[in-house]
């Protein structure tokens, strides 16, 4: 238990810092290591895409306020197409 804790305050930071792959990635290796936590791990991964998507909105509101729509758009398909998770 205290070594899936750990775990997931790193993916924690990882998506606080904005290193999205890297929170995705571990929160798979800690769903394969820890079965037995599924629902835990499943709400936390929710709270990881939900901060992903707060992410991605900010910077596409960045983008559009500095008239970088073009930016903007390819950004919001690139996104779209490969998401991190």
């Amino acid at each position: 238990m205290k070594m899936a804790s750990s775990r997931m305050a790193l993916t924690r930071f990882y998506a606080q810092a904005g290193y999205f792959p890297q929170a995705f990635d571990e929160l798979r290796t800690i769903a394969r290591d820890f079965p037995d936590r599924k629902d835990l791990i499943e709400a936390f991964q929710q709270e990881v895409s939900n901060e992903f998507g707060r992410h991605v909105l900010q910077h596409l509101a960045r983008q559009q306020q500095a008239g970088q729509h073009r930016l903007a758009e390819s950004f919001a398909t690139d996104v779209l197409l490969q998401p991190p998770g």
